[in-house]
């Protein structure tokens, strides 16, 4: 029976041998993996940062890029405002230019007045021109004392609206109607 003893403990002391032995080289296999895996880390880690500052630098041309545009196109704009400033002056310095040839004719019997629009009046033989203006408009102040609207004088007598208004108003200051 002491021999079955030693038996059963040596079995006992090989089998608890085969648990411990295979345990030991998995802790270094777990160390190593744990290497690999904190070196893989690292190397995400790092690929991240690189990537970080390649992101940050692609922003910063970006910004700077922008910021170019952005003045590029705060000076056109500017431009255009100044154009268009320039544009409104010329245009009423034309209206103003317009108004007076047209007071000018009215007053004068339809002659041009020298200056930009005008041409001097050549010297002709001076016609007596009538004296008053419903003299000088018949047709136009017959159609407005029948009641005719002013857009249907203008076309009829073949003057614009602001000619038959005006004449029709210096008429009127003179008292002539």
């Amino acid at each position: 029976m002491n021999l079955w003893i030693y038996l059963i403990i040596a079995g006992i002391i090989a089998v608890i041998w085969s648990f411990v032995l295979p345990s030991q080289p998995n802790k270094s296999k777990q160390g190593t993996s744990l290497d690999d895996l904190e070196e893989s880390l690292n190397s995400f880690t790092s690929g991240l940062e690189e990537d970080n500052k390649d992101l940050n630098a692609r922003l910063q041309s970006m910004k700077i890029d922008h910021e170019i545009q952005k003045s590029e196109l705060l000076m056109r704009i500017d431009y255009l405002e100044r154009k268009s400033n320039q544009i409104e002056e010329d245009t009423k310095r034309v209206a103003r230019t317009v108004e007076d040839e047209i007071i000018h004719q009215a007053r004068t019997g339809g002659r041009p007045a020298d200056g930009p629009l005008g041409t001097a009046p050549e010297p002709e033989q001076e016609e007596q021109a009538p004296q008053t203006m419903v003299e000088r408009y018949p047709e136009l102040f017959e159609l407005y004392k029948e009641g005719k609207s002013i857009e249907f004088i203008a076309k009829k007598v073949g003057k614009n609206k602001g000619e038959v208004i005006l004449i029709i108003d210096l008429a009127k200051q003179g008292e002539e109607i």
